[in-house]
């Protein structure tokens, strides 16, 4: 059995995954904080329930989750996997070795 600290940030992070991943779905901000609200009321309604009823709420929510994700998160523009990720780079400092030993 898990202790009660680590099943504290299996919530928390599972929340934080959840709370992001919905932002993937609503593009209006009022209805993803409308959104957000209701999920937070769902995570405390389960709040002071004892260790073996909480974990069996998490892996039925870490299973939802999984099912229903987003296929095609929001990734901002200039993150990592972005459409603007390694856009422009400067060129490096030094040359390249096909640069140095081009015939004359």
């Amino acid at each position: 059995m898990a202790s009660a600290s680590s099943h504290r940030q299996a919530v928390l992070r599972l929340y934080r995954y959840m709370l992001r991943d919905s932002r993937s779905w609503a593009i209006d901000y009022n209805l993803w904080m409308k959104h957000a609200t209701e999920l937070r009321s769902k995570f405390e309604a389960n709040r002071y329930v004892d260790l073996r009823t909480a974990q069996n709420l998490l892996a039925d929510a870490q299973r939802d989750y999984e099912n229903n994700k987003h296929p095609d998160p929001y990734r901002p523009c200039t993150s990592l996997d972005g459409s603007k990720w390694e856009r422009n780079l400067p060129p490096p400092a030094e040359p390249s070795s096909w640069n140095i030993n081009l015939p004359k």
